[in-house]
Order: C-alpha cells, then sequence, then structure tokens
C-alpha cells in the first residue's frame, strides 16, 4: 500500500502526493479507488477551491522493480511506476480538465521476514546513484572488474581487521560472530558444501562420526566430509568462504523462492557447472562465490602488502644464512609457499590470485600440469605477458603437431625437445641429452632456450557460449585451451635449434643400414637385458618372436617394434629409424599416431611402463594394445 509518493510535474517540480492530508494549493489530492479508504469518498470534491488547481489520478501502473542493494540484513529496490491523472482547474467559476501522464520512483526496504517500508530520498538522488544491481531473482550483477570490491564489503561485514593489516581469516570466530553453524556432513562427491536458508532437518556426522539426522536454522553450512579427508586445509577454508558468500549475497535469492516453492531450504554448491541445470541465476552465483572466495581469504592490497614483507624475510635469511642460497626458481617457490601457508590457501589458489594481481613469474613456480607438478622455472619479468606460457600440456601438444608441420620435423629430429611441459632447443647447454631434463641454466633462463606460447582458456556458459570468465567454474568437457606458438618467440628459437645436437644425428653413421641387424646391435649396446626373453616379458612381445625378427625369420609389426624400442628405452630418432628400416614408417597423418608420438617425445628414454601410464592419463592406453597379462603383471595403474 503507498501512504505517499514522488513525482515530477511538466514544469519539472517535484510534488509530494499525501492521501490523508492533501493540501490543495501546492499538493494534490489521490482519488483513485485504491485509496478512497484512506480520504473519504468526497476527499477531491472538499478541497476543491476557487482558483485552484487539483490533480485527480486515475490509475497507477507498476512498471518495473530494480533491486538496488543487498546486505545481509536487508534488501533495497526501486518501484517506477506510471502515474495517469486530471488536472482539475477551477477559473471564472469553470472547471477545466486536462489529462496528463508522468512517471515517478518510489525506493523501498526491509526483509522478507519484517516487510517492507518506503524509504525517504529524492528522485534525482535515485536516478544519480552508483546502486549496486540485482536481477529479477535478487541475484547481484558483479562484473569480474569490481570482485575485489564485493570481497570487500564482505570483508567490511565478516571481519574488518582483515583489511587494515595482513590477516589468515579465523574461520572458527568468522562463523561464531555471525551466528552461523557448520557440520560434517555425507553427501554426493560432485558436491562441495550445502548452505540453508530455511529450518530444515538434515544428516550430519556427530563427533563419533556417526550419521544423525539434526534440525538445521537458516545460515547453517554443511561441509562434505570424504572431500574434506581427501583435500588439504585451503580447500576446506575457500569452501566455507564459499558457503557465506552464498549466505551473505545470496540469502534473498532463495528467501523469494520460498514464498514460490517452501521445500527450497538449502543450495547445494557444485564443483562443476555440468550439474547446473540451465538456471542463469545459479550460474552466476555459484559463479560468484567461485570467484570471491579467494579474494576474501586474500584481500587485494594485504596480498600485495604481505608478499612484499614475505620477499623481504626471505632476502634478509639468505643474507643472514638462516635460508640457504639456491636458485631463483627455488626461493620463489619458498616464497609462495609461505605466502599460501600464512593465508591458509592452496598453493593453486596462492598461484591464481597472484598472478591476477599481475605477479606474472608465478606462470613458472611449482606448475601443476597433466596431473603432476613440473620443475619450476624462472624468466626474465618483461618477456612474458599476460595469457602467455612456456609450458604448453601434452593434449595440446598433440594440437599443435597435428597442425604445424615445421614443429613436428624439428621434434623428429631433435632440434626442440619436450621436457618439463616445454619446447626446448635442443643444445648441451639448455637440455641433458642423457637424461633430457633441463639444466639448471636453462630452469633459470627459459626465455633464452624455450618457446613461448600464447594462450586462450575459455570455458562454456549455460547458453553455450565460451568465455574467459568461465574456464575455473567449467568442467574438463566444457572447457576450451589453445596454443599458439608466438612468432617472436619462434624466429629467434628456431634459429637455435641444430639438428647435429641430436644424439642420434650424431651417431647415425654407425649404425646397421637393416632393421634385423640395428635390432641386435641396440639389444647389445643397452644392456638392459640378459635374454631375449628377458626383453619380451618388459615389451610385452614373446622372446621368439623378437628372436625372430633378428633372424630374419618373420616380418615385424609396427606396434611390436614400438613396444620393442620403449622397454629398450631408445629415444624417438632412433624408435623412428627402425620403423623405417623395417618398412613399417608412421604417418604423421593419422591421429593415434599423433598421439603416440607426442607421449614418446616427452618421454624419451624413459621405458614402456611411463609411456603407457601417460597414454592412460589421456584414455589412449589402446593405442599400445598391451595384453592383461602384462598389464595385471605391471605396475601400470
Amino acid at each position: 500500500e503507498l501512504k505517499a509518493a514522488s513525482f515530477i510535474d511538466k514544469e519539472g517540480k517535484e510534488n509530494a502526493i499525501d492521501v490523508n492530508n492533501p493540501n490543495p494549493n501546492k499538493v494534490y489530492t489521490v482519488a483513485t479507488d485504491d485509496f478512497m479508504a484512506s480520504g473519504g469518498d468526497n476527499l477531491l470534491e472538499n478541497k476543491i477551491e476557487k482558483g485552484s488547481q487539483n490533480y485527480l489520478i486515475n490509475e497507477i501502473k507498476v512498471l518495473n522493480v530494480r533491486f538496488v542493494k543487498s546486505n545481509i540484513d536487508k534488501i533495497e529496490f526501486d518501484v517506477k511506476l506510471k502515474m495517469e491523472y486530471t488536472i482539475t482547474t477551477v477559473f471564472n467559476e469553470q472547471t477545466i480538465f486536462q489529462s496528463e501522464e508522468t512517471n515517478f520512483l518510489y525506493r523501498m526496504y526491509g526483509t522478507f521476514e519484517d516487510g517492507f517500508k518506503g524509504k525517504e530520498k529524492k528522485v534525482e538522488e535515485i536516478e544519480e546513484g552508483k546502486d549496486e544491481k540485482l536481477t529479477s531473482g535478487l541475484v547481484p550483477i558483479i562484473n569480474s572488474n569490481d570482485l575485489d570490491k564485493y570481497a570487500t564489503k564482505f570483508l567490511k561485514e565478516f571481519c574488518p581487521k582483515a583489511l587494515k593489516e595482513p590477516t589468515k581469516l579465523n574461520i572458527k570466530a568468522l562463523l561464531e560472530s555471525k551466528k552461523i553453524k557448520w557440520h560434517y556432513a555425507p553427501m554426493n562427491n560432485n558436491i562441495s558444501g550445502i548452505t540453508y536458508f530455511a529450518k530444515d532437518k538434515a544428516k550430519v556426522y556427530t563427533s563419533s562420526f556417526k550419521v544423525e539426522e539434526i534440525d538445521v536454522e537458516p545460515g547453517t553450512i554443511l561441509v562434505n566430509l570424504e572431500n574434506r579427508l581427501k583435500r588439504k586445509e585451503g580447500a576446506f577454508r575457500n569452501t566455507i568462504i564459499h558457503e557465506c558468500v552464498h549466505w551473505f549475497f545470496h540469502r534473498y535469492y532463495f528467501q523469494l523462492r520460498l514464498f514460490l516453492n517452501n521445500e527450497l531450504t538449502s543450495f547445494p554448491s557444485y564443483k562443476n557447472n555440468s550439474y547446473i541445470k540451465n538456471d542463469l541465476d545459479i550460474f552466476w552465483m555459484e559463479w560468484q562465490a567461485r570467484n570471491l572466495a579467494p579474494r576474501i581469504l586474500m584481500p587485494k592490497k594485504m596480498v600485495i602488502k604481505k608478499f612484499n614483507e614475505i620477499i623481504d624475510e626471505v632476502e634478509i635469511g639468505i643474507k643472514e644464512g638462516t635460508i640457504k642460497k639456491t636458485t631463483q626458481p627455488k626461493i620463489y617457490e619458498l616464497i609462495i609457499k609461505r605466502f599460501a601457508n600464512f593465508f591458509g590457501v592452496s598453493i593453486l589458489s596462492a598461484r591464481i590470485r597472484l598472478k591476477e594481481l599481475g605477479l606474472n613469474f608465478v606462470e613458472g613456480i611449482l606448475s601443476y600440469i597433466d596431473g603432476g607438478y613440473i620443475k619450476s622455472f624462472s624468466f626474465k619479468k618483461e618477456t612474458l605477458r599476460n595469457n602467455q606460457s612456456y609450458t604448453i600440456p601434452t593434449p595440446n601438444l598433440i594440437s599443435l603437431i597435428n597442425s604445424n608441420q615445421d614443429l613436428q620435423d624439428k621434434l623428429v629430429n631433435e632440434s626442440i625437445i619436450y621436457t618439463n611441459k616445454m619446447l626446448v632447443v635442443n643444445d648441451p647447454k639448455y637440455v641433458n641429452n642423457k637424461t633430457y631434463k633441463l639444466t639448471s641454466y636453462a630452469l633459470e633462463h627459459a626465455e633464452e632456450c624455450c618457446l613461448r606460447f600464447n594462450v586462450q582458456r575459455m570455458g562454456r556458459g549455460l547458453n553455450g557460449e565460451y568465455s574467459e570468465k568461465f574456464f575455473l567454474f567449467s568442467s574438463d568437457e566444457d572447457r576450451k585451451e589453445s596454443y599458439s606458438i608466438d612468432e617472436d618467440s619462434q624466429s629467434i628459437l628456431y634459429m637455435k635449434a641444430k639438428e647435429n645436437a641430436s644424439h642420434f644425428e650424431k651417431h647415425k653413421h654407425l649404425l646397421p643400414t637393416t632393421f634385423s641387424k640395428l635390432l641386435e646391435y641396440l639389444y647389445k649396446k643397452n644392456k638392459l637385458f640378459s635374454s631375449y626373453d628377458e626383453l619380451g616379458e618388459e615389451a610385452d612381445v614373446s622372446g621368439r618372436t623378437i628372436r625372430d625378427y633378428k633372424n630374419e625369420k618373420k616380418e615385424p609389426t609396427r606396434i611390436n617394434i614400438i613396444k620393442i624400442a620403449l622397454a629398450l628405452r631408445l629415444s624417438a630418432p632412433y624408435i623412428l629409424h627402425l620403423l623405417n628400416l623395417a618398412d613399417q614408417q608412421i604417418s604423421f597423418n593419422n591421429k593415434e599416431n599423433i598421439i603416440l608420438m607426442a607421449v614418446i617425445f616427452e618421454n624419451q628414454r624413459k621405458g614402456l611402463e611411463v609411456v603407457y601410464r601417460e597414454l592412460k592419463k589421456i584414455n589412449e592406453e589402446k593405442i599400445l594394445h598391451l595384453s592383461k597379462n602384462y598389464i595385471n603383471n605391471h605396475p601400470l595403474k
């Protein structure tokens, strides 16, 4: 019920409408059916005087409602109304009627529990104010550039201290200050936590880890116990803050829906968007919680301050001898570990946050790629821009090889080596040709020897659109990553790549010229096996078959040659040379061949078992055709 409102007349003058105490000279009365009960049936007639002008409001329509603020204790919104009215003028004892219409705003505030009322605020202030905006479903509209601002808003409410000095958030105290309770609970592995927005019953673990059904109040958080046992403290802290974000910023979304469906008492937080069923509001709430949680745990200004403090501490420690002097990558590892430990976050979360703030050096430190950590490396600051990398995951290398003949040739002749998830110039200064590992020098000067990539990482939203802002939020099947070699990097490093740096190229002239003789030569030269039967066990090819190949009694198959070569721990050029001599050349036009060779390029001289495990990571282990007996008798899982 509108008790009072404002509108602008034709001359731009603001007028107040008060249906209970109308002023016939300045304020004009409301006489619609909706308001007759407030002023009486003869409200308008009693107030018309000679020479005066009155407004008779015929109809008020709500054009739209714009939600502008949402806090933990209240919500505000503007109601835009259209008013159709009649101007009644008494002049020279004649009454003149003129129909008009205008729009006006009316701000309201309150809660779903206590109701809403009008807020005194001028129209001009409402129109010009920089209010926060919400969707029609009461979800905050947050631009990616405003995430730090909203993280600050959260901390002002929950922990103001964290905005004044670097602080590891005290999760227990934070929850207690807002009377938020939490429990470990059994739940689907794809759910990390649940927040309750209304009273309900929930199954939780007791202190003795027995499952019990309890009554839960609004503001109760459940945490997946199984996920907590598998993951470290940083993931747990992130989950709790993630759920607090839902409680602080999204509670009105659920309260609104409780009016429509009183069964919607809670909200599960899924690990990826493949479980969110075409609901844009829920999609955006999850996106907001995932992006805000690490910013809340690591506030921008405090991150920069603490990071600089840790650098100073480490530098002083090295000078005083309390910290061992080592390589630059190792120093950076120490800094990031201390940083992550201070804020109580994971290494991955710390790296992402620091990179968001422009500290690109983290690109080479403690990188987790294709299911494992690679050797940390460093590079000159100015050599790597945003959305660039010196590393490339194996699946992306496969795509690159498929489309780049020049790179394919350089990998085959070993002028370029793929190691540590990096494409490196093959030179003793940078690569140890016996182990195919980067030298210490290369690990401190990646810009000098490693190809640089332009990277585009995108995730798919619910509308099917791909965007960079969805990447971390998306499931694997909803992600796209594309890598291309930076042209400036390529032109410089390809000139450094020399074919004669390859071990194979240096010794090719000493090798036998037939397949059978080369097989025998490599078997004896490597001295890895005492018999062909022992080699056969390792290669998943019978010893008799290998002897038949050596004695030219049987034509070798391509897959058997590859398995024997891998068991002999040969590098890619030797494997390809063996295949060529047996007239079993590998075609790089075949997808399976490209996948296999990419994995071999990465795992030179590491053996059949390692190559199988790496293929298994990308679900391509079938390429090797290993027998069930071999798989059961080797540690391949």
